[in-house]
């Protein structure tokens, strides 16, 4: 005889449950059926007071990356009573991983930073990172952007000329 149940978890405050069923056959002879325990989690990671989604792969953050086909990111770390199953990102030159996407949600495990490289970046693009926590329910945090790294590649311009005076070039002076 197969036993089955539906039970909207939505409702209930996060903890660990056991369901009993009572089973009463034609006759009236009844039995308790348990099963559990189960952990119900419906909170979903949150990022603690002074977190921050940074641009570059190292600590810290960059306004500008010389690469052309490597972008990095790294982000602080996010809190759940029941733990941190993995973290995803994703790039894009709008926040909010909108816009144009470089690199869509990618899982990069516990890792608090990432370089993905093979891309293809656009000189003078401002590319955003995205990261955001899920829990072992499954339950998906809030999104935490940076606030973009913007690509120059090109090297400087030398001036034409270098004048060593206010005007003209001047080759000597005098003083008395």
């Amino acid at each position: 005889v197969a036993i089955s149940c539906t039970w909207d978890t939505a409702a209930v405050a996060d903890g660990t449950y056991t369901l009993e069923q009572t089973v009463t056959d034609l006759v009236g002879n009844s039995t308790i059926v348990s099963t559990g325990p189960f952990l119900v989690d419906n909170t979903v990671p949150a990022w603690p007071g002074g977190s921050f989604s940074r641009d570059g792969a190292a600590a810290g953050d960059i306004t500008w990356t010389p690469s052309l086909t490597t972008l990095g990111s790294n982000w602080s770390a996010a809190t759940d009573a029941n733990g941190i199953n993995r973290y995803e990102f994703c790039l894009s030159t709008l926040t909010g991983c909108a816009g144009a996407i470089t690199v869509p949600w990618t899982s990069n495990a516990l890792a608090l930073n990432q370089t993905s490289t093979g891309l293809t970046l656009t000189e003078g693009q401002i590319y955003f990172s995205c990261v955001r926590a899920l829990d072992p329910a499954g339950n998906t945090g809030a999104l935490m952007c940076s606030d973009g790294q913007t690509v120059d590649s090109l090297l400087p311009v030398p001036p034409t000329a270098v004048n060593d005076g206010t005007a003209a070039d001047i080759d000597w002076t005098t003083t008395s």
